[in-house]
């Protein structure tokens, strides 16, 4: 006998890592952004409407030399491979008898100071396959409604408002706190934000894109 089904189709994966060199490279990376700062005080001023009242780099900072911003970027780079991996498992276990290796290319990262409020608002990223923020600096004050990130539910359109219909599609967003050396990894179709962050301390991120190839 037939039996019915009831699938669940195309899973959203947010993922969170946190980093164990954190403490180690913190005080550095602040003082290299400040360094760098001085040397381009305008970064993209102007150029993300989405911004306020912030400071913004340019999209390059994986060019940078500093031994730390290395350390971070290779720890970003391993969690965008255990995101795909993960994402992609059903693949890759066909996939096993020719021992696949992987290429993950950051395409594009900086790095973001946020003023007193500062935010960003919503927007998503094109031309990668992940997205990421990692936490450099923020206040223990932080909260949900506090500088932490949001990640605003797809399939916006207008529901039916019957119980059946409006339940199911609609909900809230999807809010993570802000903690310094955690990182989230997203695919960058997911529209997100930044709640502003009142805090005595400023929110210092570093943000980066990235693809992952099948090596030949």
């Amino acid at each position: 006998m037939v039996k019915n089904q009831i699938y669940s189709l195309w899973p959203i994966y947010i993922g969170e890592f946190y980093n164990p060199e954190h403490q180690e490279i913190k005080d550095d990376l602040i003082k290299f952004f400040k360094e760098y700062e001085k040397k381009n005080p305008k970064g993209r001023d102007g150029e993300n409407k989405e911004n306020y009242n912030l400071y913004e780099s340019n999209y390059d900072l994986h060019h940078e030399k500093n031994d730390s911003l290395s350390k971070l970027l290779s720890f970003i780079a391993k969690s965008f491979l255990s995101m795909s991996n993960s994402t992609n498992k059903k693949f890759i276990d066909r996939l096993k008898n020719t021992k696949p290796s992987f290429d993950v290319r950051i395409n594009n990262s900086w790095f973001i100071r946020y003023n007193k409020s500062g935010s960003v608002l919503p927007h998503d990223h094109g031309r990668c396959s992940w997205c990421c923020v990692y936490y450099v600096q923020i206040g223990k004050d932080a909260s949900n409604d506090n500088g932490s990130t949001y990640f605003l539910r797809p399939y916006q359109r207008k529901s039916p408002e019957d119980f059946g219909g409006s339940l199911y599609s609609s909900g809230g967003n999807a809010v993570f706190k802000a903690e310094e050396g955690k990182l989230l990894v997203w695919p960058n179709f997911i529209v997100h934000g930044s709640n502003p962050y009142e805090g005595e301390k400023n929110r210092i991120i570093v943000s980066a894109n990235a693809s992952v190839h099948l090596s030949k």
